[in-house]
């Protein structure tokens, strides 16, 4: 039996090796087709989760399509929408839609799309440490505006990098960008956010003009976050921009697209925004004999830490009825919520009625919320 025996297998044209062999018998190769899967730090990269049926516009740090947020000055203005343009392999996308067209860029001026993760979520990384990884980063845009675009990393220790992308066509094209490791700055092993992506749309002076630091990780500042950036959307209210497929991993090749079943992406998506659906009836506690208050518990599934709730789109008013009694909610309020993050929990709230009815901790129920929704957030 012949062996070759080699130490790593590079093409003649690559600038790195295919595939490492070590001593102990095993190899690292960098695979393209068909990758391992949980690979991609990204939720929702392709798109297609949109919980909070977003549409239009948004105000600046607002969350529109699940997980992805929208930063704006008050100068510069987009719609943000759900699309079904389609790059190849792909249903959704997030399309920027110009509503406020100017042909020049305030020094002040900004658009951009940010995303946050996890510090559980970014160890492989390894940052901040002496075997510190590459961030390959990839994603699918097509704009009507050609240019320069530039994409940044920040970290919670006041890091950042930046990398920048030309548009030379209106058409779908991926784009990657391969960002050096950083053996300083290590990012906490915990719920909080610890690394950031902000895609940048439109960026005047006050964050093109500090330090380059398209080749190396240094400290943060303003000035920096865009360097390299010249493409200016916002110069005609026919403009748009549509991205989709995004993906950050580990190491310096960005592989194919990860792909996941619409259940998985929306339960990793639910870990920081659902919504609760009210039922043709929900149940209720009269809370004494006679009394006017009654108790509704109101359950969620496990999120990142213990969320915020929004009622705001519970009617009060006449056409409620418990136990086949017509009665009026006039308010209703939080009174606790049990939950300590990854584990389910459960919302308590007070209803004050108009009137009395019912007999102590005798079951009731409200028909008039068929379909309203409560919402719950842990959002970074």
């Amino acid at each position: 039996m012949s062996q070759l025996k080699v130490n790593t297998i590079r093409h003649t044209g690559a600038s790195s090796d295919a595939i490492e062999l070590a001593s102990d018998g095993t190899c690292t190769a960098k695979i393209t087709n068909q990758p391992p899967g949980n690979r991609n730090k990204i939720i929702n990269g392709a798109m297609t989760i949109n919980q909070r049926s977003h549409s239009g516009t948004a105000g600046n740090n607002a969350y529109t399509l699940d997980r992805w947020k929208y930063q704006r000055s008050a100068n510069a203005e987009f719609d943000v929408v759900q699309s079904t343009e389609q790059a190849p392999g792909f249903a959704n996308c997030l399309r920027l839609d110009c509503t406020t067209g100017s042909g020049t860029v305030g020094a002040g001026d900004y658009v951009k799309l940010r995303y946050h993760l996890e510090g559980f979520d970014v160890q492989d990384f390894a940052k901040g440490t002496a075997s510190a990884k590459k961030f390959a980063l990839s994603f699918y845009v097509k704009t009507s505006t050609t240019g320069v675009y530039a994409v940044s990393l920040l970290d919670e220790n006041s890091r950042m990098v930046t990398g920048t992308y030309t548009v030379s066509d209106t058409n779908w094209n991926r784009y990657s960008i391969i960002f050096p490791a950083d053996t300083t700055g290590t990012c906490a092993n915990d719920n909080s956010a610890e690394l950031s992506i902000e895609f940048n749309i439109i960026a005047g002076s006050n964050r093109t003009s500090g330090t380059d630091l398209r080749t190396a990780w240094g400290t943060y500042a303003t000035a920096s976050e865009a360097v390299g950036h010249t493409a200016n959307p916002g110069s005609s209210a026919s403009n748009n921009v549509y991205i989709t497929g995004v993906q950050l991993e580990v190491g310096d090749v960005a592989t194919d697209f990860e792909h996941r079943s619409h259940g998985e992406e929306l339960a990793r998506c639910q870990r920081y925004f659902q919504k609760y659906n009210c039922r043709a009836q929900e149940w209720i506690y009269v809370e004494a004999n006679g009394a006017q208050y009654k108790w509704w518990w109101c359950p969620f599934t496990a999120m990142r830490s213990q969320p915020t709730t929004d009622i705001s789109g519970l009617g009060t008013g006449s056409g409620f009825s418990a136990a086949g009694t017509s009665e009026t909610v006039s308010s209703i309020a939080q009174t606790s919520i049990s939950n300590a993050g990854d584990v389910n929990g459960t919302v308590s709230y007070r209803l004050t009625f108009s009137g009395t009815f019912g007999t102590s901790w005798n079951m009731h129920h409200i028909d008039g919320w068929n379909g309203q929704v409560v919402t719950f957030s842990s959002e970074l």
